[in-house]
């Protein structure tokens, strides 16, 4: 199965690509998820795997791959489960600790499209290039959504989720919604300098990586689905068509709005730790970033009325990408007066 990607020219440079596995159980896909990396067109990269106390086969099938290619290395330690952002948080570490130039993220179930990373590695090379390594870059594409035998069920998973690229402004949306997928995305080690460590208030490793990005440095997106993102029935994250997921006699309302609420208070923690870090590396001369995350942090001053803090979020022009769960989210600012407490 494949999805065609648009014309594209690959970069004549050849770094290496450190590619983050995290596998929990993964014995049914693993392997067809390795050979879609061991067939890609950007022959330079080193595959890290780290197995999150796996109960079946997954570590068997994972050795016994890397026993035929010197590129596949498998992490072992003595953290125990540390669940999927816990496990990629940890292999960012061992990146950085191995010194990779460039960091993908891979899923263990997933299929990567055999151009993926020369074209993620060329639009990243072209970046560097007009703005210097030491800016901080994401690249990240979109996705094909395909089900257990990769038949396609929708060819842009972010038009399924009714997400885009923000291409101007993306921190606006990314201080209330991410629109990253972590399983698209390639950074810079200027990127892995200055998010790692990923804080204990990061909702996601992708959230956290693309928050960092939009404040401190670039997002680039590639419009082409880089990835077959399979959907299964043990998918720890999966897709779930829009207006499916907000039809009110298909969800159970009260549940949604009550486990919102602690995601809403979870990612007015993660920007809170974003300003911390922006001041701590050293990153005030971006004055326009921190502008707006000190803004959006002082809405809950508790001299504020709920009004006005809607007003200032308005002035701002922070949003989430969608009418309804922007009208959801303002509920949610103006019925949470404590969020900066």
């Amino acid at each position: 199965m494949s999805v065609e990607p648009t014309a594209g020219v690959h970069s004549d440079q050849n770094p290496r690509i450190s590619i983050l596995m995290a596998s929990c159980n993964g014995e049914a896909y693993l392997g067809e998820q390795i050979d879609s990396i061991q067939k890609q067109d950007y022959p330079h990269w080193h595959l890290i795997l780290r197995d999150d106390c796996s109960q079946d086969a997954t570590m068997e099938i994972a050795e016994s791959i890397a026993r035929e290619d010197e590129r596949i290395q498998i992490i072992r330690d003595d953290l125990g489960n540390q669940g999927a952002a816990g496990n990629f948080g940890v292999l960012l570490r061992y990146a950085k600790e191995m010194d990779a130039e460039y960091v993908c993220f891979a899923d263990q179930d997933d299929v990567w499209q055999p151009w993926k990373l020369g074209r993620q590695m060329a639009l990243m090379s072209e970046i560097e290039a007009r703005r210097g390594e030491q800016l901080p870059v994401l690249v990240h594409s979109d996705l094909a959504v395909v089900d257990e035998q990769l038949r396609i069920v929708s060819r842009s998973f972010m038009a399924f989720q009714r997400i885009r690229h923000e291409e101007s402004s993306p921190l606006v949306v990314l201080l209330v919604q991410n629109y990253v997928t972590g399983c698209t995305v390639m950074i810079n080690r200027a990127l892995v300098d200055f998010a790692l460590p990923i804080p204990t208030s990061a909702l996601m490793h992708d959230w956290w990586l693309a928050l960092c990005a939009a404040a401190c440095g670039e997002l680039a997106f590639l419009p082409d689905a880089t990835v077959l993102y399979r959907q299964h029935r043990k998918n720890v994250v999966s897709a779930r068509e829009f207006w499916r997921m907000l039809n009110p006699l298909r969800s159970d309302w009260r549940k949604r709005w009550l486990e919102g609420h602690t995601h809403f208070l979870q990612s007015f923690d993660q920007v809170r730790t974003l300003r911390e870090r922006m001041l701590e590396r050293g990153w005030h001369s971006n004055e326009p970033a921190l502008r707006l995350v000190n803004h959006y942090l002082a809405t809950w001053d508790s001299r504020q009325s709920p009004l006005q803090r809607i007003l200032n979020i308005v002035r701002l022009g922070v949003h989430r990408q969608n009418i309804l769960t922007q009208v959801l989210f303002l509920a949610r600012v103006f019925f949470t007066p404590y969020a900066n407490k």
